[in-house]
């Protein structure tokens, strides 16, 4: 819903989630799913993770974004 109401393609985004109905929600809407943490479920297998938010960054790249942390 957030990607809409911006104006953007779903397939366009990143999101980043921390329960399994919230990355199942994001896997559907087609966006790129990064897992936040340690959860361990069938629906996070083979997607990024990353700890947590300390030290990452986004960065201008192209016709996207670089994630970097």
């Amino acid at each position: 819903r957030g990607a809409e109401l911006l104006g953007v393609p779903a397939e366009e985004c990143l999101a980043f989630e921390d329960a399994p109905a919230g990355v199942e929600a994001a896997l559907a809407s087609g966006a790129t799913t990064v897992v936040v943490g340690t959860l361990e479920a069938d629906v996070t297998a083979g997607l990024p993770r990353i700890a947590g938010y300390d030290g990452l960054t986004v960065e201008p790249e192209g016709s996207g974004f670089r994630i970097r942390g």
